[in-house]
């Protein structure tokens, strides 16, 4: 089961703020000042359609992650990222977030039956500093894709989708 899940019910990332802001301005405050304090670190997020070049980083970028907050190492090697794109096509999303040329995180989601996941990501907190990285690859920059594909549920965390 997911840790916790969004219902979408919005029609544009704009929607989904001035719900955000009308149940909390902190809340609201928080995603702006992330959004913005981001661009003005020069950190582009993208969608990543060819790994080829940067499967060592995104397989480094997952593995800090695991090693610091899981007890067991990820269970793939890193064409696992190849072989994602090859097998789920669109189902997949590789997102990276780049800072002076640099891949500095990686999240993926995963599509399927109108829901999207984001069960693997990973950040490198030294390279990105005080960026939110993390929250902008993980959580905004996929929220606004989901809305604006028509998805109705994210969930995040240890699930499994049926």
């Amino acid at each position: 089961m997911p840790l916790c899940y969004l219902d979408i019910h919005w029609n544009s990332f704009n929607d989904y703020k001035a719900h955000i802001r009308s149940v909390s301005k902190n809340s609201w405050k928080s995603i702006k000042r992330e959004m913005n304090k981001s661009k003005r670190e020069g950190v582009l997020i993208r969608q990543l359609e060819n790994v080829d070049f940067c499967e060592d980083r995104l397989d480094e970028l997952v593995n800090m992650n695991i090693n610091a907050y899981n007890r067991l190492p990820f269970m793939f090697s890193k064409a696992f990222y190849k072989r994602l794109k090859e097998n789920l096509g669109n189902d997949a999303t590789i997102y990276v977030a780049v800072k002076e040329g640099c891949i500095t995180g990686v999240s993926i989601s995963i599509s399927k039956d109108g829901m999207i996941s984001v069960p693997i990501a990973g950040v490198d907190h030294g390279m990105s500093g005080n960026d939110f990285t993390y929250f902008n690859i993980t959580y905004y920059r996929p929220i606004m894709d989901a809305i604006s594909s028509g998805k109705t549920r994210m969930n995040y965390g240890r699930e499994c989708m049926n």
